[in-house]
């Protein structure tokens, strides 16, 4: 059964207690008790006084737990906390059991209650005792969290601030995700660290997401060798985990995402393309069958996630007659039903992703109901209601599953990750809920998991105790309780090289920044953006001051991370700057005199820019490669290195040309032109179009099955002329107010829209926001024709009118990087009209737009050049 109750700021409204959240004079901890009272003096550990209690019947779970209290005196105060009577005594106690201690925990209100459940405690340090009470060995393993982080994060001293704590979960499953199956494998004993911070922050669930990396007998030829995990370590790591009162949830993708291991000729033929396995081949079957019988029993817990999550393509090949006689409903719940089977035999409860079935309503009366619902969704909207209730209303049990943000980027943004983790849990808990599983996702293969504890630890917070709105303590008591960190070092830097995701670059922190080309690809022009990086560099070189002599006590190996995610990203700005020197000294060369002194200190200039540009990038690869494997086992990692490795050479090349230009240049030989040597590179400038005429969301025609990412066309309404019956979009002139009258009756107007940001966030204008589609229009008056490029950049994909031509065109369902496409177009003297045509397939959705060198001004939708006449 969940524990319920009231959400604390309810309780406040009718005087029932005042929650943690709101003491004046808090304390550092994480998550923040339900309830806590400060009370006068302190407790000391004075050597040769305090001394620890256990009862006389206490279990291998209570002594565990008094040895980590005891190890953490030791590393926090440099003095052992013997076992046994003292003049000053710490009882670790569970009342039921421990009859010869029920006067002490009487005496200090420290009996337990059935509101507690098996997971709360009672926590009361008075200067001559501290008494942790539970009514079990989990609830008293939690309470010593507690203790841990008073002495971690809140001593003065030997001693620790006097309180009294009554605390418990508000669900009663709290859980991290780690995937382990786009690049990172992590080592056992970094696993084993895992575990231990997770429970830590009282969470007690773990799971690692699973596509080929475990090693089966029955098909061991999908495991990647050195990259996988054996039935063995997973047995080692569950029993490791249940010391510390976590569960090692069971997980094997048996679906979608199945690309991994369609990848390999011996099971390349069961797959519907190369994402999705066929539902439709008794082989597919035997497959699962061999698979889930290793990996189920590998895994003593109750739970299993199969995630069957993005099936794209299901449908369209050896299941498509299939699917044409079902329906795509039925074929998927009979899919699952099957799975649910099959774990029964092994005495698992299965779990899976709910985005499918949300999409096919349908499904959720199809399926088991003894199945949880796995609600995911990494948005910061305002509601996540839609996402959980459809299951709860069916009588399915539920956990949200929000995530830390750390995908595809430089450094999480812990931003959105906040609001994301705050309101689902939020609605979770109105919902019903029973737990909450927050996310670490790799889509890229490169991150790393020490970089992600903040986002953790918020969302061990939310689920434990649910705050209402946003916390300016956060940062601090995590610093505190997490790293010994009084100085909130830490979550200053965090927050602040987190904010560069919304406050930084027009580009962003993505991954695929980084990766951006520093070079123009041979005979072509290239540029690059330097000058809306300067902020950034600033707030960056601060982060790096804030950690610098951190006073860190524990987990100190986190700053490494931390601090290389900010080199990082510093050093962006800093490659593109010495490549745009390098470029800038050799066009210089080209001008001056054969032979001349000039030439030659212009090119040697060059080639020792770009030389320093190299230097970074291997610096920063050797850094990367200390780093991944203080995490990792190598496996991936040359993927990762083949990256740093082809643009060190591109590098090296370039270097090797200008020095042997150079030499030619001493002997009075001619030299190639910039674009023959890849330097016809410009530094990057024109203003953001911000302001703009939207129409939408018309709701496009959806297939059946969707495909997968890379074959899936578009999200549906690309080739659909929406705006056919005021015209068409080749003939797009519109004012704010007018309307456009679709076929079902639908009015839909044009309206002004103005965004703070290079980003034109569509998803935050429309209510519709999946298989959609929107027009952005925009005019720009010019005195005289003019050649140009437009920088565009869009999630998903993107058709873009001028002057009723079709200029360009990108089908691909895809992230938004600023300047992505560019388009070269011929502007007409007088009215430019210009249309932007935006598809939506779910998540982000929006373009950013900007025309290369032209400085603007504008009028509402209307734009004026401001550089040129």
């Amino acid at each position: 059964m969940r524990m319920r109750r009231k959400a604390p700021w309810a309780l406040l409204a009718v005087g029932c207690f005042v929650p943690g959240f709101l003491v004046a004079e808090e304390l550092n901890l994480v998550p923040r008790p339900v309830h806590l009272e400060r009370l006068s003096g302190w407790f000391s550990f004075a050597p040769g006084e305090a001394a620890v209690v256990l009862g006389a019947r206490a279990s291998a779970e209570d002594s565990f737990a008094c040895e980590l209290l005891r190890e953490e005196v030791q590393a926090d105060l440099g003095q052992t906390l013997p076992l046994g009577r003292g003049r000053r005594e710490v009882y670790l106690v569970l009342p039921a059991r421990d009859g010869e201690f029920a006067e002490v925990c009487a005496a200090e209100r420290a009996l337990p209650d059935s509101q507690l459940g098996d997971q709360g405690y009672l926590l009361v340090v008075r200067p001559r005792r501290v008494v942790v009470a539970a009514n079990s060995s989990t609830g008293l393993f939690y309470g010593v969290q507690t203790l841990r982080q008073l002495l971690r994060g809140n001593a003065e001293g030997n001693r620790i601030p006097c309180v009294r704590i009554r605390d418990y979960p508000a669900l009663r499953y709290r859980g991290q995700q780690d995937d382990l199956s786009r690049g990172p494998v992590r080592t056992k004993e970094f696993l084993k660290q895992e575990i231990r911070r997770l429970a830590e922050l009282k969470l007690n669930l773990t799971t690692y997401y699973t596509e080929h990396v475990f090693r089966t007998q029955s098909h061991p030829e999908f495991a990647p060798p050195g990259g996988s995990l054996s039935p063995e370590e997973i047995a080692e790591l569950a029993e490791y985990a249940r010391r510390y009162h976590v569960e090692l949830v069971g997980n094997f993708q048996s679906f979608g995402h199945f690309r991994n291991i369609l990848k390999h000729p011996k099971f390349e033929r069961l797959g519907e393309s190369d994402w999705v396995l066929s539902p439709a081949l008794e082989e597919s079957y035997v497959l699962l069958a061999d698979v889930l019988r290793e990996v189920a029993q590998a895994y003593p817990g109750p739970f299993f996630n199969v995630n069957c999550d993005e099936t794209w393509g299901l449908g369209t090949g050896a299941s498509r007659a299939l699917v044409e006689e079902k329906g795509l409903a039925r074929v998927y719940a009979e899919h699952l039903n099957w799975l649910r089977d099959q774990l029964a035999r092994y005495g698992k409860r299965m779990m899976m992703w709910g985005d499918v079935a949300l999409s096919h309503p349908e499904i959720i009366s199809l399926l088991q109901r003894d199945v949880i619902m796995l609600s995911w969704g990494y948005d910061p909207r305002a509601s996540f209601v839609d996402a959980i209730r459809p299951f709860r209303q069916m009588g399915f049990e539920v956990f949200v599953c929000p995530g830390v943000s750390c995908w595809n980027r430089l450094f999480p943004d812990f931003q959105t990750a906040r609001v994301n983790i705050r309101n689902y849990v939020r609605d979770g808990v109105a919902e019903g809920a029973s737990g909450m599983l927050n996310t670490a996702w790799y889509d890229e293969g490169e991150g790393f998991f020490s970089a992600n504890w903040y986002g953790i630890a918020y969302g061990a917070e939310q689920a434990w105790n649910p705050t209402p709105s946003e916390d300016p303590t956060f940062a601090r008591r995590f610093s505190a309780a997490v790293y010994g960190d009084r100085e909130n070092r830490i979550g200053q830097a965090v927050e602040l090289l987190s904010s560069l995701h919304h406050q930084g670059p027009p580009e962003g922190l993505w991954t695929r920044v980084f990766w951006k080309p520093l070079l123009a690809a041979k005979g072509a022009r290239h540029v690059l953006d330097v000058s809306s990086w300067a902020q950034t560099e600033e707030a960056v070189l601060r982060v790096v001051r804030t950690l610098q002599d951190a006073p860190v006590r524990h987990y100190a190996e986190d700053v490494n991370f931390i601090r290389f995610a900010a080199e990082r990203v510093a050093a962006i700005p800093r490659m593109r700057r010495a490549v745009l020197s390098a470029a800038s000294e050799y066009r210089k060369a080209c001008l001056a005199r054969p032979r001349s002194e000039e030439g030659s200190v212009h090119l040697h200039a060059a080639a020792s820019a770009v030389a320093q540009a190299r230097q970074q990038l291997f610096d920063l690869r050797q850094r990367y490669v200390a780093l991944w494997l203080a995490e990792n086992r190598v496996w991936w990692l040359e993927n990762n290195l083949a990256k740093f490795d082809a643009a060190l050479e591109e590098l090296r090349q370039v270097e090797d040309w200008l020095l042997r230009a150079a030499w030619d240049w001493e002997k009075g030989q001619s030299i190639p032109a910039p674009r023959d040597i890849r330097l016809e590179v410009e530094e990057l400038s024109g203003d953001f179009f911000r302001s703009w005429l939207l129409c939408g969301a018309f709701r496009n025609p959806r297939a059946t099955g969707g495909q997968a990412p890379g074959l899936r066309e578009n999200c549906g309404g690309l080739d659909i002329d929406y705006l056919e019956p005021v015209g068409g979009e080749c003939q797009a002139r519109p004012n704010p107010g007018d309307v456009v009258k679709l076929p079902d009756g639908t009015v839909l107007a044009w309206q002004a829209a103005e965004f703070p940001s290079a980003a034109i966030d569509l998803r935050g204008r429309f209510a519709d926001r999946e298989y959609v589609s929107a027009y952005a229009y925009c005019e720009l008056q010019l005195p005289r024709s003019l050649s140009a490029s437009i920088l565009l950049g869009s999630n998903d994909d993107v058709r873009v009118y001028v002057n009723g031509a079709l200029v360009h065109e990108n089908r691909r369902s895809r992230s938004l990087t600023v300047d992505e496409d560019v388009i070269p177009v011929q502007l007409s003297p007088g009215t430019n009209r210009i249309l932007v045509k935006v598809g939506q397939c779910g998540g982000a959705w929006g373009f950013s737009f900007r025309i290369l060198g032209l400085g603007v001004k504008n009028q509402g939708h209307r734009y004026f050049p401001a550089n040129l006449e």
